[in-house]
Formats: structure tokens, C-alpha cells, sequence
């Protein structure tokens, strides 16, 4: 039994005729292809309506089942569609059965996949176009574009009308301009008939190469131009490197530069960075150089790059943290002092905060696995400071939030106007606890912890888990209790 698919436009009523014509082809072919076949002389053809019954959706089906020789439609559940195929096709059968009320409702992944599945039946598997990447030198094409500028009225001559400059074809010279453009591929030698003439592609623009002695010849503006947008230079002298570094170092970039010849020595020299090969890289070279790869793998300052962004990511991580927290123990203090309220904390439990946070939970941020998405950002200028303004916002928040809860602690425990042992303890394990969520919120600027996993870094698990323990000691071990003046809590006091 043929199972017959038909696909045309989503909407078949733009377009019903061209819909119509394309199921009467669909259905010659079919019906070439089970000529020779003598199961399909006693079979029947299941068409599959996607449930499109209403307007122009139930005249295709019409179509499809005259077009197809249909005798037997079966119907789920609609009296509506039942009565009007057995009006307009008396000569069809039409079953009607009762809808199931199990029926799983559609899933939209699942109707993807199947309708893909059936494509790559149909058609074979999906191609991506992948574009082929070839070598072309400029001065073997020629460039053209279409349009002129506009030349007011005003400035033509008397009575002279301009002919239409939207179609004027003008030549142009190869530049840095054309990065990542597409340009339409014509085989005309006449500029005039390019517009006539059909298209025969397409090519994209995507690197661009600059020759030393092109380099010679350029102004300051157009050298600015060329190594922003040159990706390959060649047949380039010392002289020309040095000019290649020195640029890109203007333009505010830091520059990494490698080499392994004796003329590589001065460009390495003026570079941020200069990185001469190990292996193949001569004496000279490697004593002009700041680094050296001793294996002579570009990979490796691929890895290196990466490196030094975690490193960086991780230190702003840190700053973050520390400097929140010793802003909110000194506004604590400070609000405390200039509104004449009792300290909240003493001097000890002060001391105490400064060596748990400072410790453990805070050297553990050094060692946050840094998240792919930090990687791939393009570098940060060079001008950007560490501290920014993003950062200081977020640390302001975290202390206000820190040192809001603590007061609240605070005061809500002195009801009777005096502080004991038992209104610090809160305040003090309060403070302590706001911290160590601070401490868990900051190991991302940009990601909750649930999206970068709670458990990725072990390290901050077991510098968290240390600092509660010596919490709980200072709190219910006696001597500890003496000297950081704390009082056991209950359990619903914690």
C-alpha cells in the first residue's frame, strides 16, 4: 500500500492552482511507479490531510482524493467533514470513527522529526552549503558597482536633465573596504552589459592580503586601514613588521608577535609580547623574544590566552568578594556609630569574619573553573580598568543586602533595649551566613549558580563547609565562647 505524502506551500490558499497542479504530478508519478507493481493493483493509497479540512485545506483534499482515485476516506470524529465528503464524493465510501480520548497530544519536536525523517526519504539527507574557499588576486577581476552619486538640479546646466544614476555602473579599486562584502560574479567584459547579463554566483570577501611594498606606498590613514582589515601580509622586511606591530599598537591593541629568523628580532623586540620558536628559532630570536615555545606549537598560546582570562575573571571574582564584605563590616559599624546604636559585633568577632572570609571561601574563588561563554568574548581594551563600574554596583548591592539583613537581625533580637550575648551571636552567625551566599554568588558575574553547577568547584565546597564548622565551634565550644563573647543558640534560634 503506498503511503502518499504531500508537501507544498503552508498556505495553499495563496496559491491553490499551483498547490492543486502539484498533487495532480505527484499523483502521475505515483501512479508510473505502481504500474509494474501487481501488490498496488489490489492496494488502496493512504493520504495523510495533516489535518488541514477547513477552506482551501478541504478543496486540496477534494482534489487529492479525486486525483488519486480515492474510494474509502475514513474520518476521525468529525460529523462536520463526514456529511460534506459524502455530499461532494458520492462515489467515495466515508467511514467516520470515534476519536480516541487517549490520544497523546502532538509534540512539536516529535512532528519536526518525523516531517524530517520523511524529507530525507523523500530527497536524501539534508546538504548544508558549504561554501568553497578559493584564492582570487585583484588585479585579475575587475570591481564595478552599481549606482552613481546624486547631482542636484541646481548644479547641471540650464535645461540639462541626468539620465538615471540608479543603474550607472561604476569601476572601483580594490581596498580594505571590500572586507566582508558579497560580490555578484558576472563573466560580461562590458561594463555596460553587466546589468543584463544573469548572475553566475556569489563570493564573499573574507581576507585580504597586503603586500610589503604596497605598504610603502600607503598615507597614514590608509596604512591605519589596511593592517585593521588585512588578515595575510607577505613579502614584508623587518622594516615592514616593525610597521605592522607599531600600528596595531596605536590602534590600542596589545600585540603578541612570533618569530623564529634573525629579521623576526625587531618586531619581537617592539611587540607586548614576543614569542620565538623553540626548536627552529635562531639564538637571536629567542633572546629578543619574552617567551619561547619549546615545542613550536601555535596551540599552546591559544591555551595561554585562555589561561590568562580565566586567571583575570577569577581575580575580579575575589575582588568582588572581599571588597563587599569589607564594605558591609564597615558600614555595619559605621551606620552603628553614627547613629548611636550599640555595636552590633565586637572587636574579636570582627577579627573572625576578616580571617574565615579571607580564607578559605575566598582563596577558593582563584580556582572557579571559568565558564566557555567568559572564553569566547573578544579581548577587553587596554584601558578598561579592573574594578569597573558593573563590578563596583554589584559589590555596593551585595554589602546593602548583607548589611540591611544583619540590622534587621539585630534589632528585631534587642526587644528590651540591651545587648547581650545572645542579640551579638544572631547578629554575628547572620553576618557570617550572608557572607558565605555572597561568597556562592560571586563565583559568576553573569550566570545563576544553578547554571554553572553547584558542585564544579570542590574547593569552594570544602572552604564552605571548614568555615561553617569553625562557626559552630565558635559558637558552642566553651572556650571559643569566651573569648568572642558568644552565647549557644537553639535550634530555632538558628
Amino acid at each position: 500500500m503506498p503511503l502518499v505524502f504531500h508537501y507544498g506551500y503552508k498556505t495553499p490558499g495563496e496559491n491553490i492552482g499551483l498547490y492543486n497542479e502539484i498533487i495532480s504530478s505527484m499523483a502521475m508519478y505515483v501512479n508510473i511507479r505502481s504500474e509494474n507493481v501487481e501488490k498496488s493493483l489490489i492496494s488502496g493509497v493512504v493520504v495523510n490531510t495533516c489535518g488541514y479540512i477547513r477552506q482551501e485545506g478541504y478543496e486540496s483534499f477534494k482534489h487529492v482524493a479525486k486525483t488519486f482515485d480515492v474510494d474509502i476516506i475514513i474520518v476521525l470524529d468529525s460529523e462536520w467533514l463526514s456529511t460534506k465528503l459524502t455530499s461532494d464524493l458520492p462515489g467515495v465510501k466515508v467511514i467516520t470513527l470515534p476519536k480516541s480520548g487517549g490520544v497523546v497530544p502532538k509534540d512539536a519536536a516529535k512532528d519536526k522529526f518525523r516531517e524530517n525523517k520523511i524529507r530525507e526519504y523523500f530527497y536524501g539527507p539534508r546538504n548544508n552549503i558549504c561554501p568553497h574557499v578559493f584564492t582570487i588576486e585583484f588585479n585579475e577581476i575587475k570591481i564595478y558597482k552599481i549606482g552613481a552619486p546624486q547631482i542636484p538640479d541646481s548644479c547641471l546646466p540650464a535645461g540639462m536633465i541626468l539620465k538615471n544614476p540608479y543603474n550607472k555602473i561604476l569601476p572601483i579599486a580594490a581596498s580594505p573596504a571590500l572586507m566582508h562584502h558579497v560580490l555578484a560574479v558576472s563573466s560580461s567584459n562590458d561594463p555596460e552589459q553587466l546589468l543584463a547579463k544573469n548572475i553566475l554566483g556569489f563570493v564573499v570577501v573574507s581576507d585580504l592580503s597586503i603586500s610589503g611594498e604596497d605598504l610603502d606606498h600607503m598615507s597614514a590613514a590608509e596604512l591605519d586601514n589596511a593592517v585593521a582589515k588585512a588578515t595575510i601580509f607577505y613579502r614584508v622586511s623587518p622594516k615592514h613588521k616593525l610597521i605592522i606591530v607599531e600600528t596595531l599598537q596605536a590602534q590600542g591593541h596589545i600585540v603578541a608577535m612570533t618569530g623564529d629568523g634573525v629579521n623576526d628580532a625587531v618586531a619581537l623586540k617592539a611587540a607586548d609580547i614576543g614569542i620565538a620558536m623553540g626548536q627552529t628559532g635562531t639564538d637571536v630570536c629567542k633572546e629578543a623574544a619574552d617567551m619561547i615555545l619549546v615545542k613550536d606549537d601555535f596551540y599552546t598560546i591559544m591555551a595561554a590566552i585562555e589561561e590568562g582570562k580565566a586567571i583575570f575573571h577569577n581575580i575580579r571574582n575575589f575582588v568582588r568578594f572581599q571588597l563587599s564584605t569589607s564594605i558591609a563590616a564597615l558600614s555595619l559599624i559605621t551606620l552603628s556609630t553614627v547613629f548611636h546604636f550599640p555595636n552590633p559585633l565586637n572587636a574579636m568577632q570582627i577579627l573572625w569574619i576578616n580571617i574565615i572570609m579571607d580564607g578559605p571561601p575566598a582563596q577558593s574563588l582563584g580556582v572557579e573553573p571559568v565558564d566557555h561563554d567568559v572564553l569566547r568574548k573578544p579581548p577587553r581594551k587596554v584601558t578598561d580598568p579592573m574594578i569597573s563600574k558593573k563590578l563596583i554596583i554589584n559589590m555596593v548591592t551585595s554589602a546593602a543586602v548583607i548589611v540591611t539583613g544583619t540590622l534587621c537581625v539585630f534589632y528585631a533580637e534587642m526587644r528590651d533595649g540591651k545587648v547581650t550575648p545572645r542579640d551579638t551571636t544572631m547578629t554575628f552567625t547572620c553576618f557570617v551566613f550572608f557572607d558565605m551566599f555572597n561568597a556562592l554568588s560571586c563565583r559568576s558575574q553573569t550566570k545563576f549558580i544553578f547554571e554553572i553547577g553547584l558542585f564544579s568547584n570542590r574547593f569552594f565546597l570544602v572552604a564552605v563547609l571548614l568555615s561553617i564548622i569553625g562557626q559552630i565551634a565558635v559558637i558552642y565550644f566553651p572556650p571559643l565562647q569566651y573569648v568572642f563573647q558568644t552565647e549557644a543558640l537553639s535550634a530555632s534560634g538558628i
